[in-house]
């Protein structure tokens, strides 16, 4: 809801979208253009985050994957394209902390089915829409 926008959730909204114009801005195509596509769904299942410290630590694991596949006699350079430091991830994570934290209390009771993920990613209850 448009009044759900008004106030920021994070830095990086605090900070960088001090209007609302990119919350409403995204809003808008949620509203518009990916309803259209959400309509088309046969089903949706819905894979929830135990919170937002999962999705961060995730985004972590995802980085450290991405540094170990370089070759060895790579020097280690902090700033390499496509490999995040701590606040370059926690800031690319704040981009999605709003639409995450609505999917996670909105999808369970539209979705299909949920599955209720760990912090390990181990599935621990699936919930079916009846």
């Amino acid at each position: 809801d448009a009044h759900e926008l008004v106030t920021p959730i994070n830095d990086l909204e605090a900070r960088s979208d001090t209007d609302g114009a990119w919350r409403t801005y995204v809003n808008d195509r949620l509203r518009d253009d990916y309803a259209r596509v959400f309509s088309q769904l046969d089903r949706l299942i819905f894979l929830q985050a135990p919170d937002m410290g999962a999705v961060l630590r995730w985004r972590s694991e995802q980085e450290q994957k991405l540094a170990a596949r370089k070759a060895p006699e790579e020097p280690e350079e902090p700033e390499e394209p496509g490999i995040m430091n701590e606040s370059q991830l926690r800031e690319f994570v704040q981009h999605f902390e709003r639409l995450s934290r609505v999917a996670m209390s909105r999808l369970p009771r539209m979705a299909d089915a949920t599955l209720l993920l760990d912090s390990s990613h181990e599935v621990r209850e699936i919930h079916f829409r009846r």
